[in-house]
């Protein structure tokens, strides 16, 4: 088995400069979508910042471990795209959203090497949705070719979605923009406390929430809300850092997976189209021989050879994930917060650090101010 697997590995290295060349013309060239960038830095003031839930998933897979992966991956993937274009404050990724300006939520309806379905939406703090669709995407091959795991196969959908909320934003005008952001802050005032701010901002129908009256700029309570918030801010980018890395940890084993399972599939596929008499073969689903070039004085590695050694790398790649994936609902290293002198120690999976987190800011408010927290 050894002996196989070098052999079709030899013949892969003496055949990839052909591939390359082979597959890009076989897969034609596909002209990108481009991300829409805003052109100046825009005023601080009419910045939205965004929190982005982790997707949830409409049916268990194969590989559960690995889509609990994903629906980590992808809103990180989003949130590059969303900074990169320059239009929006803070992006954060969170376990649940928790009344920002913008709140974007995701279900991985269907997701392989070869496609990515997607449903979304974004809503604002006032309730308006600006998103609410699904989204389906072709995978750029030749993102397949290289070893770049930065390569992602996707970008084109999670441009289209940043596009797309771009153009959202940009037919927002200053009163919009402040009308978001002050619903935004008074929902939040509500959340730590009801008692006080709940009359500030008032509820329709289909979830829609208005400015019913202002609290003076100087109200006390209220300069209480925002130094608790900036509190929390820190909290999500420790949070936010953590996605971020786990992002980091994973994605060279999922590209392999996906750039594996993908060629095995054009594999099968294009297995028929070889020619009598063994005058070709298949290599990631490009047909070899004469014209493509040939794997050289090691010789061709049989169908047999390029399924074990398939099987070999996704098997590999697989349980790097699930590994990555189960150690998500495993503890994560406790998270220590001092807060107006007081150590906070926080442990147990991220999700669960998040929840007590959203606790203590209740307790933190009503200890400074005497008012009673939520239960």
């Amino acid at each position: 088995m050894a002996g196989s697997r070098n052999h079709v590995l030899r013949a892969v290295v003496c055949a990839s400069s052909s591939v390359f060349l082979c597959a890009s013309m076989a897969l034609g060239a596909k002209k990108p979508v481009q991300l829409i960038r805003a052109s100046v830095p825009l005023p601080e003031a009419s910045l939205l910042d965004v929190q982005i839930s982790v997707f949830g998933a409409e049916e268990t897979g194969p590989f559960p471990e690995i889509q609990a992966a994903e629906a980590r991956y992808m809103p990180v993937r989003l949130k590059d795209g969303l900074q990169s274009s320059r239009f929006w404050g803070v992006v954060h990724v969170v376990p649940k959203s928790s009344i920002p300006e913008l709140s974007i939520s995701g279900v991985i309806i269907s997701s392989t090497s070869r496609e990515l379905k997607l449903r979304l939406r974004a809503v604002d703090a006032t309730g308006k949705v600006w998103l609410n669709k699904n989204y389906k995407q072709k995978a750029d091959a030749t993102s397949y070719l290289g070893k770049d795991p930065n390569d992602e196969p996707f970008q084109d959908l999670y441009h289209r979605i940043a596009n797309e909320l771009a153009k959202k934003y940009r037919k927002l005008d200053h009163e919009d923009l402040a009308r978001i952001r002050t619903v935004s802050r008074l929902r939040f005032a509500a959340y730590l406390a009801p008692e006080t701010f709940d009359g500030y901002v008032t509820s329709k129908k289909k979830s829609r929430y208005e400015v019913a009256r202002l609290p003076s700029h100087e109200d006390p309570m209220l300069l209480r809300v925002d130094r608790i918030r900036q509190r929390d801010g820190m909290f999500l980018d420790a949070v936010d850092t953590h996605y971020a890395d786990f992002h980091a940890r994973m994605i060279d084993a999922y590209h392999g997976w996906r750039s594996t399972d993908y060629w095995e599939r054009e594999a099968m596929k294009s297995r028929s189209s070889r020619t009598v008499g063994g005058a070709g073969w298949t290599l990631g689903g490009v047909t070899r021989g004469p014209l493509c070039g040939t794997p050289g004085i090691f010789g061709s590695p049989t169908v047999d050879d390029q399924r074990r050694y398939a099987a070999s790398q996704e098997r590999d790649h697989v349980h790097i994930l699930s590994e990555l994936g189960a150690s998500l609902a495993s503890d994560v290293a406790p998270l220590v917060l001092e807060v107006d002198g007081k150590v906070l120690r926080l442990e147990g999976s991220v999700a669960t650090q998040y929840a007590r987190w959203r606790e203590l800011l209740r307790e933190i408010f009503a200890a400074e101010t005497g008012t009673t927290s939520r239960d």
